[in-house]
């Protein structure tokens, strides 16, 4: 349960927390189904964890690509922030990178 804004003492807003989704585990066991990734992310969102992050790497420890993931996490949650907590932009072509993250952004 995350803080009221009782508790807070005049914030403004309450604190809320993310969490990592784990593409990295993902991964690195060649586990590529959608629906453990998924079910993950609905079961952050039921408790109230207020965003819900991917990283990117290729190596030392490859991901899932964050730019896939996002819309698809986005189309299961609907009260979660989503976002990168890395991006590392010499993956991909410019172009292709503005293209993802602008559907990322439609989608979710």
């Amino acid at each position: 349960m995350l803080p009221s804004r009782e508790v807070c003492d005049g914030c403004s807003s309450p604190t809320r927390f993310g969490v990592l989704l784990p593409t990295r585990e993902q991964a690195i066991l060649g586990r590529f189904a959608a629906s453990p990734l998924l079910g993950f992310a609905r079961q952050a969102e039921r408790p109230g964890f207020g965003s819900l992050w991917t990283g990117d790497s290729l190596t030392p420890c490859p991901r899932l690509d964050p730019l896939v993931v996002l819309p698809v996490v986005g189309a299961v949650t609907s009260a979660v922030t989503l976002g990168t907590a890395a991006l590392t932009p010499a993956l991909r072509h410019p172009l292709v990178q503005r293209v993802c993250s602008a559907v990322c952004d439609w989608w979710c």
